[in-house]
């Protein structure tokens, strides 16, 4: 049975220690993803005419450890050694270490309000040969899929761009990373099921959704 005891000041849950939440993700590489969001959001609100595609400056191994960090933290006590979360760990940890082989990390940029936090679920593509994990974290305006097969394709109706070509990069070096603008799913893609794929969630899955009833889509720029 675990411990219990009195919390004066709320409920308390095991989270990231101070190191990880303060130093590595506040303080490394978040600032990354906050600027590429920020930058972002001002294309989609922008009243000029922009290009289907613009480049934008960024960090591309800070950006997807700091994606990578908010979606490992999602959940108490899940913390397990085995051959997926020990490399992923070392990862995180150490600046040095490359990618995990397998992994692919999907960004396309979100129009739309309300925010999606998957772990751990499990999509399937009736047109594949084997289903992949699936964490997804989504949040106006960037959206964020990993999946841990490489071979694994998404439905055809839609082709998130990824890191892939970066992974061997060290995190202080910069790219000019292609950003759709025109090029937007739906709201709940991928994990609202279609006619080729349905996402499944056993109970060691954690899925959080603020959707609105009826999304709207806010105003993309118009291609030249």
């Amino acid at each position: 049975m675990p411990r219990t005891g009195k919390s004066p000041d709320g409920v308390k849950y095991r989270s990231l220690c101070e190191r990880c939440n303060k130093l590595l993700l506040g303080t490394w590489y978040d600032p990354t993803l906050i600027k590429l969001a920020e930058h972002t959001r001002t294309l989609l609100e922008s009243s000029l005419d922009l290009p289907p595609t613009v480049q934008v400056r960024s960090h591309p191994q800070r950006l997807v450890r700091s994606v990578l960090g908010h979606l490992a933290a999602q959940g108490v006590d899940r913390y397990e050694k085995g051959s997926i979360t020990v490399p992923l760990r070392d990862y995180l940890l150490d600046p040095a270490v490359s990618m995990p082989a397998g992994l692919r990390v999907h960004y396309w940029v979100y129009p739309h309000p309300g925010r999606v936090l998957l772990r751990d679920g499990v999509i399937c593509n009736f047109g594949e040969n084997k289903p992949s994990m699936l964490w997804l974290m989504k949040a106006y305006p960037l959206a964020f899929a990993v999946v841990w097969d490489r071979n694994f394709n998404f439905d055809v109706t839609f082709v998130p761009r990824d890191f892939d070509r970066y992974s061997d990069l060290g995190v202080d070096d910069e790219v000019d990373l292609p950003m759709d603008l025109r090029s937007v799913p739906s709201a709940v893609w991928p994990e609202a099921p279609t006619e080729n794929t349905a996402l499944l969630m056993g109970k060691e899955a954690i899925f959080a959704s603020a959707l609105p009833p009826r999304s709207r889509l806010i105003r993309v720029p118009s291609a030249k």
